[in-house]
């Protein structure tokens, strides 16, 4: 990422830099837009995601503070736990989010067709030894292979949508409506570095339109820039005692720092907010585990 900052902006606005012109300011005569300019000096810096996401959280007040607009208490369920703990944490967890026989059924039908699933283009992180994402996935959708062809798989991916319906409307979410889902494997030593799904930025927009609530998933122009709430939905199951590794560890935003780690289990969902919670999939271990999820990104 390029980043460009103002410093002098960001204390100083350029109605305040006019208007200590007519005293004797230090910045001299200042008589229009352009000498505004003029003043005003351009940082620009390259810096990782991870680097640029630190500085809007610092900028907004924390990544939480930047993103808890999306949640609305006086849209949302009486003591809506779903409400209560992505304000307080930023993520749930929801166990026996969906009917693990429904999920297993779904992975009987990934397992025999995630070797036509795409690996990742990401670009290994040459700060690390090992590559930054090493799972196969699948984008999903509702009138394409292979969800036509699968019926169980098929039942999850609706299953999660409804899931997703549910945990909006009891945290009061605001939505635009667009979707995403994806359909994600690791086999051994299969991992995914610490990162964010978006950047805490938009969250806090004044657009309370829900007219485009019916919106149709991976719609066109739908940028990862728009999610809001991430959705984890496991189709199988790692040992509880965490020997086959593979748990998802959520960083927990500043103040509380920290991390949480969820051990997959089939049924089992997380729900975080995408532009406030870091985290990543830890390696698997070689004990022939394979962990199989959904993930839909609501926009």
């Amino acid at each position: 990422w390029r980043c460009v900052t103002y410093p002098m902006a960001a204390s100083i606005s350029p109605h305040e830099l006019r208007a200590s012109s007519s005293s004797s300011s230090s910045f001299g005569e200042l008589e229009g837009e352009e000498d505004v300019e003029d003043v005003v000096e351009e940082v620009v810096e390259d810096m990782s995601e991870t680097e640029l996401c630190l500085l809007l959280d610092e900028q907004a007040g924390g990544a939480l503070l930047a993103c808890r607009s999306v949640i609305r208490m006086d849209r949302a369920s009486t003591s809506s736990p779903a409400a209560t703990s992505l304000l307080e944490h930023g993520f749930l967890v929801v166990d026996g989010a969906v009917s693990s026989l429904i999920a297993k059924a779904a992975l009987d039908d990934v397992l025999e067709i995630d070797d036509t699933f795409t690996a990742p283009t990401l670009a290994s992180d040459d700060s690390q030894e090992t590559p930054y994402r090493t799972d196969v996935h699948a984008w999903l959708h509702r009138e394409k292979p292979p969800l036509t062809d699968r019926p169980a798989l098929a039942r999850a991916y609706e299953a999660l949508h409804r899931l997703g319906d549910d945990i909006a409307r009891d945290a009061g979410a605001r939505l635009r409506g667009g979707r995403e889902v994806q359909l994600a494997v690791y086999r051994t030593s299969g991992r995914y570095a610490r990162h964010r799904d978006a950047l805490p930025l938009g969250a806090d927009d004044d657009d309370d339109d829900d007219s485009n609530s019916n919106k149709n998933e991976n719609d066109g122009n739908l940028t990862t820039q728009r999610r809001r709430l991430t959705i984890v939905l496991y189709l199988s199951s790692a040992s509880p005692d965490g020997k086959d590794g593979g748990a998802l560890r959520l960083y927990r935003p500043s103040p509380a720092n920290g991390y949480e780690d969820v051990i997959p289990s089939a049924g089992c969902a997380v729900v975080f907010l995408s532009g406030a919670i870091d985290h990543e999939v830890l390696s698997l271990e070689d004990t022939g585990y394979v962990r199989a999820a959904l993930t839909l990104w609501m926009h």
